[in-house]
């Protein structure tokens, strides 16, 4: 009688170790394993991703790294906040997210970092109605991140921004002035002046052949003005 119930007791014990349980909370991914087959020690069963959050790597160039805020590790500090475009049949869903971290490694090839942005509940399963479709891994998606505030700066069309950092003025004589100025960010089509510029200055965007200080200019305004008369 003590055998019978000392193997009964052995068979609780085992049926209960065949739940496998997931220490987070998963969404499986594929799994390895069919009914009735055995399993050893070790072995792979099944690849799960956690829906409590994803992770997004958004490769940048190095230089754009200095204008955002990025968590080291270790450390607890403000990070940059982010927010997570994805385009399905014309419309288009809105995640907001932070980053938390770099790769720390520089891509041989590209020259660029990664940074890692975080999404919370990517699936909507903590919205009792949620508005947006879940973020599938492997999505194609356009990521924003705030960069940091620069106080006192001026903002020009990239096509004003002329060789050896310079920018032509248009004077109150109406003549041009070619002054150096310091740039602290370039980008594709605008350029972030710090020192060279002052308030209420014409800056010339118009290519001129064979500029040089003190040549005579005039608006497009009074051309105009000039034509019709």
């Amino acid at each position: 009688m003590a055998s019978a119930s000392a193997q009964i007791e052995q068979a609780k014990i085992d049926l209960k170790r065949t739940n496998v349980r997931s220490p987070f909370n998963a969404r499986i991914r594929s799994e390895s394993i069919d009914i009735g087959q055995y399993v050893r020690a070790g072995g792979e069963i099944a690849v799960l991703a956690g829906t409590d959050s994803a992770e997004i790597a958004v490769p940048l160039p190095l230089d754009d790294l200095r204008w955002l805020d990025i968590p080291r590790h270790g450390e607890r500090q403000i990070s940059a906040d982010a927010l997570v475009r994805l385009d399905i049949g014309g419309v288009t869903y809105k995640w907001h997210g932070h980053v938390v971290r770099s790769t720390g490694e520089v891509d041989l090839k590209t020259r660029m970092m990664q940074l890692i942005v975080e999404i919370k509940d990517p699936y909507g399963l903590k919205k009792q109605s949620p508005s947006s479709p879940a973020l599938a891994a492997g999505s194609f998606v356009d990521v924003h991140i705030k960069g940091k505030t620069l106080e006192d700066v001026f903002i020009i069309p990239r096509t004003a921004f002329r060789d050896n950092s310079t920018v032509w003025i248009m004077d109150k004589n109406n003549k041009l002035q070619i002054r150096k100025v310091i740039p602290v960010r370039i980008e594709r089509e605008k350029v972030l002046i710090k020192e060279g510029l002052d308030n209420g200055e014409l800056i010339v965007k118009t290519n001129i052949s064979g500029a040089a200080n003190g040549m005579k200019l005039r608006t497009m305004e009074n051309k105009n003005k000039s034509l019709s008369q």
